[in-house]
């Protein structure tokens, strides 16, 4: 018969737990609204030689060649690369050997780098107002 009030306790303990634990964290900050680019204005913004562009635009796409990678294409803009890894520990080790496989191809290390703190992946849990 005392049972029943001691898992009753426990539920009640458990649930209020749960409550403060979850109050507790706060509401994240709004992040300032950021304008629109106007259209056009990033490519714009890119300041590519005559002589590199040509050479890119040059290439055939089904034939692309190491000396290609490596001559051509390393000298025209690289889009940044975001690698996320999963949450597993051992996971952020397998992105790091994706990051120096696209190196070795001759992808630029500092568009696989965050900007922030040099890291060479993400997890995915990280808050994203960094």
């Amino acid at each position: 018969m005392n049972r029943f009030p001691l898992a009753l306790r426990f539920a009640a303990a458990a649930a209020l737990s749960f409550l403060v634990a979850t109050g507790a964290s706060g509401q994240a900050p709004v992040a300032a609204p950021t304008e629109r680019p106007a259209p056009g204005s990033v490519i714009k913004a890119i300041a590519l030689d005559a002589s590199v562009e040509e050479r890119i635009l040059a290439l055939d796409p089904e034939h692309i060649t190491d000396a290609d990678v490596r001559s051509t294409l390393a000298a025209g803009p690289a889009p940044r690369i975001m690698l996320f890894h999963g949450g597993v520990y051992p996971v952020h080790l397998l992105m790091e050997s994706f990051s120096r496989f696209l190196t070795g191809m001759g992808y630029p290390e500092e568009r696989i780098r965050d900007a922030g703190d040099g890291s060479l992946s993400r997890s995915p849990y990280e808050p994203s107002d960094r």
